[in-house]
Parts: structure tokens; sequence; C-alpha cells
């Protein structure tokens, strides 16, 4: 079983330049394929950009048109009244003197 790993693992220098240039008739067809697949991808990714664009922009102008919400506690301008601090006094002792 070595020998024929052996035999396997050593090719000669012929060998080697014909599964080089099978190795790269491979990637020439491949390329063709990849070219067509990245023009795909690119449309792809434009489509998408383009349809998030359109929904940025309707939710800005809808965001525009909509009506303020009311406030929801005091109203705008107004000034939250302050309690009025009760006004204590000291007893007075009485002079025993």
């Amino acid at each position: 079983m070595s020998e024929q790993q052996e035999e396997k693992q050593t090719k000669t220098p012929e060998e080697m330049t014909q599964m080089r240039k099978n190795l790269e008739n491979y990637y020439k067809e491949q390329n063709a394929v990849l070219t067509a697949q990245k023009e795909y991808e690119c449309l792809l990714a434009d489509i998408e950009d383009a349809r998030q664009r359109r929904v940025l922009s309707t939710m800005r102008i809808a965001q525009m048109l909509a009506p303020e919400p009311p406030a929801e506690d005091e109203p705008e301008g107004e000034m939250p009244e302050e309690p009025t601090p009760i006004k204590r006094t000291l007893k007075k002792e009485p002079n025993n003197g």
C-alpha cells in the first residue's frame, strides 16, 4: 500500500504541467460563471438599496405631514405650579423671671 501512495505522490514534470493547464482551464471556465453571478448580486444589492431609500423617504414624508401629538400632562409653555410653603412660627416661651 505504501508503494501506491508513493506512486501517486510522485509526478513527472509533464504530468505537473498538464495538471496546471487543466486547473487553469477550469478557472477560466468558472470565471465566466462567477462574473455573471457578481453582476446578478450587484443588481440585487442596487434593488434593495432603492427599496430602502423609497421606504425611508415615504416615512419622512409621513412624519412631516402627521399632526403633532398632544402633550401628555402639561400644556406647552406653562410652568408647573410650585406648592406654597407653609409658614411656621416658633412658640414664645413665657418669661419667668
